[in-house]
């Protein structure tokens, strides 16, 4: 399944993560951290997991509002994780863990007050696997909360697909990038579900992208920017064939964006629940 990353694909792209991302999600994880708080507020006593840790997007935020919670953070990646570590907070503890197998990497149930994830799960093998597991190390009466993209994301595929189709194959489809279950604010409310979670809260969330300068720097953003789910939509071009898609990209994202007047967002599905008491 194309949505299934390795976690070497994830090394690869730790370094470039925070210039990448981090910039279009950001407004959601403090907005998904917003909702989870709503349920059970941290306080000095709470002990935060943050699962699919990537660089620390989440944990830094949780320290920003919350300085000195106590934090595991845990990533596939153990290039992710090496990054995350270099913030050197002193409260987190930070190592490499399969979100699907939490087990394995000794966290125990009901070791936590809130379970946080951001943006890892559209790229697991088991989606409904990863959202039980986070309800078994969460103490009952805590929370689990996820942010993962909506369906109508990646806002590259679009423009992309209008030039493959103009220039090499007028019946080519943009491959898919994220798990399939994981991309519908019904689906996820599903799995939450399943899950045995209560008082669910749901939220479609806009991310816009900051303002590109220009077409010409959102196209070298596209073909450069190494995020493992960009290789997959280029997966069936080589080098030949994307110097030749280029131009075309470059006329289809002008028409899909209005130059670079039309805000280019990606959207989210922002989910709480609590775990029964």
């Amino acid at each position: 399944m194309a949505h299934n990353h390795d976690a070497s694909a994830w090394d690869t792209h730790s370094d470039r993560w925070a210039s990448s991302v981090q910039a279009v999600t950001r407004a959601p994880c403090k907005e998904m951290l917003a909702m989870t708080t709503s349920l059970s507020p941290i306080t000095k006593t709470s002990i935060v997991f943050d699962n699919g840790a990537g660089s620390g997007m989440q944990t830094s935020l949780v320290l920003e509002e919350y300085p000195g919670t106590q934090i595991t953070a845990t990533d596939v990646s153990s290039g992710m994780i090496d990054n995350l570590k270099k913030n050197q907070w002193p409260t987190v503890t930070a190592h490499v863990a399969d979100a699907t197998d939490l087990e394995s990497a000794g966290l125990k149930d009901k070791s936590f007050t809130h379970s946080m994830g951001t943006f890892f799960i559209p790229f697991v093998s088991d989606p409904d696997k990863v959202v039980r597991e986070m309800a078994r190390v969460t103490k009952p009466g805590g929370v689990v909360g996820l942010a993962t993209w909506h369906k109508d994301t990646p806002s590259w595929s679009s423009p992309l697909q209008i030039a493959v189709r103009q220039v090499m194959d007028p019946k080519w489809t943009a491959p898919e990038v994220f798990h399939p279950a994981t991309t519908d604010p019904d689906d996820v409310r599903k799995m939450f579900e399943k899950a045995g979670l209560e008082k669910i809260q749901v939220k479609v969330f806009d991310c816009p992208h900051p303002q590109k300068e220009s077409v010409d720097v959102a196209v070298e953003e596209f073909f450069n920017m190494g995020n493992p789910s960009v290789k997959i939509l280029l997966q069936d071009f080589n080098k030949e064939q994307i110097t030749k898609l280029k131009p075309a990209f470059a006329k289809a994202y002008a028409e899909v964006y209005d130059g670079v007047k039309k805000p280019q967002k990606e959207r989210a599905v922002l989910i709480v629940g609590r775990v029964a008491s």
